[in-house]
């Protein structure tokens, strides 16, 4: 047999390898790896990945802070002011600490007067900002709010502040425009409307509308108009009527089919009744 001819080998023997097998095998390996240079060379060479990725777009610098630094580095470019502008914060922050510790030194009895007098601000001025005594004064509200005051200046402070926007509010008197919104005074010398700008009502007359099935033009003339309400009545009842007679014969329609549905259903009775008598 051709299968006998050829050499059988059982799994796990051991095969012997001569150096003519090995160098078959070598030049096989070498052909081989030449043809996939071959191949590589056609395809493009592997890209080796970039060590170092591309900036996300969160990385990237902001170009109005870029802008905004180079101004800032400009603008301290001479060391003469920017040591005169640290001074003055410097004199500043100083002033307020030395103010801060008067305050809480016994509750601000050893202020002096004129000093005093430019802690104490009002609180309901709105030109006072966010000045120097603004602030102090905020603090010098706030170590105060602890102390016990008389009941009667606090009353007496609360009126003349209502008092004083109640005179501001009259000054000015709100009213109220053609649209019911609230205005000033000052609106009342221009009108709320102009009387030019009119409602238009429809005037069959004068507009050319694609009129609908409903659409009926009355005359102008008292006596042409009456017919014209005449000839709607008779339309009116004409309709009425053969309405009137649909309906008659349909209900008449309805009852013979019920009588036919009767008739129906008694054959159907005795032809039962007599096939279960056989």
């Amino acid at each position: 047999m051709a299968s006998a001819d050829k050499q059988t080998f059982e799994k796990g023997a051991i095969v012997s390898a001569d150096s003519a097998s090995l160098i078959a095998l070598a030049a096989e390996v070498a052909k081989h790896d030449e043809k996939f240079q071959r191949v590589k060379g056609v395809k493009g060479s592997i890209k080796v990945p970039r060590s170092v990725k591309k900036p996300t777009v969160w990385q990237r610098q902001n170009t109005g802070l870029s802008g905004r630094s180079k101004r800032h580095d400009t603008s301290t470019a001479f060391p003469d002011q920017l040591d005169e502008a640290q001074s003055a914060r410097k004199a500043a922050l100083e002033r307020k600490a030395k103010m801060y510790e008067m305050l809480k030194r016994d509750g601000g009895e050893g202020i002096p007067d004129n000093l005093r007098e430019e802690l104490l601000v009002e609180f309901d001025d709105p030109r006072r900002g966010r000045s120097l005594g603004g602030t102090c004064g905020r603090v010098w509200a706030i170590e105060t709010s602890t102390t016990i005051r008389d009941p009667t200046t606090s009353t007496f402070q609360e009126l003349s502040r209502l008092s004083r926007n109640q005179d501001a509010i009259d000054k000015e008197e709100w009213i109220k425009d053609a649209t019911g919104e609230m205005t000033r005074g000052a609106a009342r010398r221009r009108p709320g409307y102009s009387q030019a700008n009119k409602v238009r009502h429809y005037d069959n007359t004068a507009e050319r509308r694609a009129r609908g099935v409903g659409f009926y033009a009355f005359s102008q003339d008292e006596e042409e108009r009456a017919r014209q309400m005449r000839e709607l009545l008779e339309m009116r009842n004409q309709t009425e009527t053969s309405r009137s007679k649909h309906r008659t014969l349909k209900d008449k329609r309805r009852e013979e089919i019920e009588a036919r549905k009767v008739l129906i259903q008694q054959k159907r009775l005795k032809s039962l009744a007599s096939t279960v008598a056989s």
